[in-house]
């Protein structure tokens, strides 16, 4: 046995014993799950040897969510809540009514404002444009009876610009539908002009006050001067409405946020993928961000003239694609698993045996078989004697 000696009294004594085979490095990447999830999809035409073994190379490396199954039919979370949200305004209004019929003007108008937002979340996710209305007339209506009736001309401005179809008479008081009447004649009086509205991503379904335009964005659209609501929906993200100031001659850009989990399972339903058009990479995308994966790895038939397979890494979330490589037809396993670890970012070359550089300047080695005998000693002083298993002098 080594044995240790210093001048002094000592401080630390250690003594390791190093298995040669300890520093034969394994082939890169069999330690699983070393980065982000992923979803593997392999796309028809590829080899299936070949796409087995990079499916295996990607999950040495990454840990690999199975497909999650696809929701089945039936009603969605976004259809409940919807019901829920049109039985609230319905209740409100009717007790906003009640209000004005009594008098009772501030209560009225807070009745029917505690309900403006979920009126415009159904604009967004169902596009029910006569809520919205019915509750800024309520609410103009209320104001105009009060002490401040100037604070109902935006909310018969908005009601007009939602719909300039001239509004039911006799529901509401005489004074109050005469404002209706002034804040329609403004509203009509301005001409229109053109708008642009674009999007990012690109491709949104877009309605302008609850009507849906003929293209998806981006696009152009007459609008008047004032203040709209623009509602989008995209597969892969969240609907959502603005209401903006549009002024004719201008351009609009919105940004959309990715879908939450509850997104994706009411787009994924089968009645309701058919109502926003969708690519099969789109689809592949929300299938892997619905079953969890922060990545999609898809494997498939290189394009021509190139001869082999193509292996792509894309953010399951964005879409955006992170990496892009060939693999040679007939190459090598090594060429194989090289590609393979460039496209996710990794590096895969063999890492040849040795003792690492940090032990060689405390390494007094005596090799018996297989095993690496070290010995040291730190004493006080901080000098340090190397001896060898036959002892010190």
């Amino acid at each position: 046995m080594t044995r240790f000696l210093g001048r002094g009294k000592p401080l630390l004594a250690t003594a390791l014993v190093l298995s040669t085979s300890a520093f034969t490095m394994a082939p890169c990447g069999t330690s699983r799950a070393a980065g982000q999830t992923v979803s593997i999809q392999i796309q028809p035409g590829t080899d299936p040897a070949t796409s087995a073994a990079i499916a295996r190379i990607i999950e040495e490396r990454r840990q690999s969510l199975p497909p999650r199954p696809l929701p089945s039919p039936g009603v969605s979370p976004e259809g409940v809540a919807n019901k829920h949200r049109i039985r609230a305004i319905a209740q409100a209004l009717l007790r906003a009514r009640r209000h004005e019929e009594n008098a009772a003007w501030s209560a009225c108008a807070k009745e029917a404002g505690d309900r403006l937002g979920d009126a415009t979340e159904l604009l967004s996710r169902s596009h029910r444009l006569d809520l919205l209305r019915e509750l800024h007339l309520q609410i103009g209506s209320c104001l105009s009876l009060s002490e401040t009736p100037a604070d109902a001309m935006p909310h018969y401005r908005t009601a007009t610009l939602l719909d300039e179809g001239q509004p039911a008479r006799g529901d509401h008081r005489e004074e109050a539908e005469l404002r209706l009447a002034k804040a329609r004649t403004e509203i009509l009086a301005r001409k229109r002009g053109t708008i642009t509205i674009e999007t990012s991503p690109p491709g949104a379904t877009v309605w302008l006050d609850g009507r849906r335009l003929p293209s998806v964005s981006p696009l152009r659209t007459p609008v008047r001067l004032g203040h709209h609501f623009i509602s989008l929906r995209r597969f892969r993200y969240e609907p959502q409405t603005e209401q903006v100031l549009l002024q004719p001659g201008s351009k609009l850009k919105l940004v959309m946020t990715p879908a939450r989990s509850d997104t994706l399972q009411d787009q994924l339903q089968p009645q309701a993928r058919g109502q926003l058009s969708a690519s099969v990479h789109e689809q592949r995308l929300a299938q892997a961000a619905w079953a969890g994966a922060a990545q999609l790895a898809v494997i498939a038939p290189a394009p021509l003239p190139a001869r082999g397979w193509r292996l792509q890494l894309f953010d399951a979330t964005t879409g955006a694609r992170l990496k892009d490589g060939i693999v040679v037809e007939q190459a090598g396993s090594d060429h194989l698993r090289n590609r393979v670890c460039q496209v996710l970012g990794e590096h895969c070359e063999p890492i040849k045996a040795g003792i690492p550089w940090y032990l060689w300047p405390i390494a007094a080695t005596a090799v018996t078989g297989a095993s690496i005998a070290i010995g040291f000693a730190i004493d006080a002083s901080r000098d340090t004697v190397l001896c060898p298993p036959s002892g010190c002098r």
